[in-house]
């Protein structure tokens, strides 16, 4: 008898089969694929050996996955933000590896006692800041792509293992940002490398040997740019360089290639790396030099070419060597109103900018800063509180004139200093101190007493160094000086003096800084000398520092080092 089946039979029927359905499909479905470096475009976690004689890694993940993997043709190194070579790299050390495709293009070690363990689920990116805004930080990765992140208020900034500030930041600066989050864009810590990201010297020589297999490069007639004109210096007889990072005529030029150029004049940028000099960035002469000092008016980024005061266009490119602050930057960190010593290659209408040295500096490192310095008579103090009266600001390297009053606020970290003694001042002295007094009372015309007349150097409205002496100076002599620390030197009839080369003084009347023809020497006797946050004594000071001072001709009045 054949079995009729009813309308309520069928949903029943159908529910099963698509309960089984599902129950099949889920069976059968992969499980999703678990991160790898290729799907993740990179890897952390530990060097286990170098393979294929240089020409692949073996690493262990932080999860514990082996991989071995092939190095790109072009691949970089690093080891703690400092180029470094394949051959620096050891077994057992903390690695980041970035991959493009199947290959390793970038890899960084941490090398140090404190190597920047990243646990999994987090993160660290490296590279050099380009550009630095107010709670924004972008950099250039190793990869040569531009990257942003986002800072606030709690991000620790370190310099040398030191606390730092995040004004103390410039353009140039090779740091490793730490983040608490695999997927967070804004930086927990940021660590700057030390000096040694400054550049150590511009050098021009004539390329006598190349020597492809270890990287190093022999120059003759080598000369050094100082005071804005070609001296003659010395380097190593052999030196190494960076294979990635050398130009001719405006486009890169294959290392392998550089041994042809043998007689040809080469401009390089060195700094030290691990205790040697190194040259990080190379230019081969094309066709002939020229020099220019001047104002840039227009930058076209289009075209690549800058229009300077003088009407003549350079064209500039990524290889053009940009030194800004004392640190190889890239081409962005141009601007218009930069005043710049530029090194053309070429003739007529066409040259090329190889080299651009940009002399701007500022009491402020970038747009973050809030640093401020004021001369002007002590009218009052009271605890943690100065008033100063018809008071001068300086404004873009220029003593601005305010006839008002101005409340600025220390503390006990406040250093003060006795301009005429040179004697340190507590800041309980100063409360207690003749220092800032009623001019109408008896007392005070008894006893000859006056305000004394101060410079002050603050972060925001507070003091972090104030010099006070008891008469005024004439302001309007002074000047505002930058450049690097020649020498130091101790003389018997003025005291400690400092010899400054690649000197520029800020010239009111052309708008714009005059780079000096020789080095200049002046006398440190009784300055306020601010170094690492602090107080400083002459001979805490060392040739190749940088220095934005106040100067009254001969005599410096307040000193900062950058």
């Amino acid at each position: 008898m054949k079995r009729k089946i009813t309308k309520s039979f069928i949903p029943v029927k159908i529910l099963i089969l698509v309960l089984s359905l599902s129950l099949i499909g889920t069976i059968a479905s992969p499980p999703a694929l678990a991160a790898t470096p290729y799907s993740q475009g990179y890897i952390e976690g530990y060097l286990l050996q170098i393979t294929g004689g240089g020409a692949g890694l073996a690493i262990e993940s932080y999860e514990g996955t082996r991989y071995n993997l092939a190095l790109s043709a072009n691949a970089t190194f690093t080891m703690d933000g400092i180029t470094a070579r394949l051959s620096d790299f050891r077994a057992g050390m903390e690695i980041y590896a970035v991959l493009q495709g199947n290959y390793i293009v970038s890899v960084e070690g941490y090398a140090s006692a404190n190597p920047g363990y990243i646990s999994p689920g987090s993160k660290v990116r490296t590279g050099v800041v380009t550009s630095i805004e107010p709670e924004q930080l972008e950099i250039t990765l190793p990869t040569s792509e531009k990257a942003v992140f986002a800072f606030y208020p709690g991000t620790v900034v370190t310099r040398g293992g030191k606390a730092a500030n995040m004004d103390s930041l410039y353009e140039g600066d090779r740091v490793k940002l730490f983040f608490d989050t695999a997927d967070a864009d804004l930086i927990s810590r940021i660590q700057v490398e030390g000096p040694s990201v400054e550049i150590k010297g511009l050098y021009k020589g004539v390329i006598r040997l190349v020597d492809t297999t270890s990287d190093m490069i022999s120059l003759d007639n080598v000369e050094m740019l100082q005071n804005g004109t070609w001296v003659a210096a010395e380097l190593p007889v052999k030196v190494p360089y960076e294979r990635t990072n050398i130009y001719t005529a405006g486009r890169p030029l294959n290392a392998s290639n550089l041994k042809y150029y043998r007689g040809k004049t080469l401009y390089a940028v060195s700094r030290e790396v691990f205790g040697r000099e190194r040259l990080d960035k190379m230019v081969v002469l094309n066709q002939y030099e020229a020099s220019y000092q001047e104002k840039i008016d227009n930058i076209n980024w289009y075209t690549e070419a800058l229009e300077m005061s003088n009407n003549k266009n350079l064209s500039f490119n990524d290889g053009t060597i940009i030194i800004k602050s004392g640190r190889l930057v890239d081409k962005y960190a141009l601007n218009q109103e930069a005043d710049i010593l530029a090194l053309a290659d070429g003739r007529g209408g066409a040259a090329v900018a190889d080299v651009v040295c940009v002399l701007n500096e500022n009491l402020n490192n970038s747009g973050i800063g809030e640093h401020y310095l004021y001369a002007g008579r002590l009218d009052k103090i009271v605890e943690n509180q100065v008033e100063l009266d018809d008071f001068y600001c300086l404004e873009e390297n220029k003593w601005v004139s305010l006839k008002d009053s101005k409340e600025l606020y220390y503390d006990n970290d406040t250093a003060i200093i006795n301009l005429k003694t040179g004697e340190p001042i507590s800041s309980r002295e100063l409360l207690n101190g003749n220092y800032a007094v009623d001019e109408d009372s008896d007392y005070v015309s008894d006893h000859n007493l006056a305000d004394w007349f101060a410079y002050i150097y603050t972060d925001g409205d507070r003091i972090t160094a104030m010099g006070v002496q008891p008469k005024a100076d004439s302001i309007l002599s002074q000047r505002i000086t930058s450049g690097t620390i020649e020498k130091l030197e101790e003389d018997e009839q003025v005291g400690w003096t400092v010899s400054v080369r690649d000197a520029s003084d800020w010239s009111e009347h052309r708008s714009r800084w005059m780079l000096k023809n020789n080095s200049l020497r002046m006398s440190l006797d009784h300055a306020v000398i601010y170094k690492n946050g602090a107080l400083a004594d002459p001979d805490m000071l060392a040739a190749g520092d940088r220095v934005y001072l106040l100067r009254d001709d001969f005599k410096v009045k307040l000193l900062l080092i950058k």
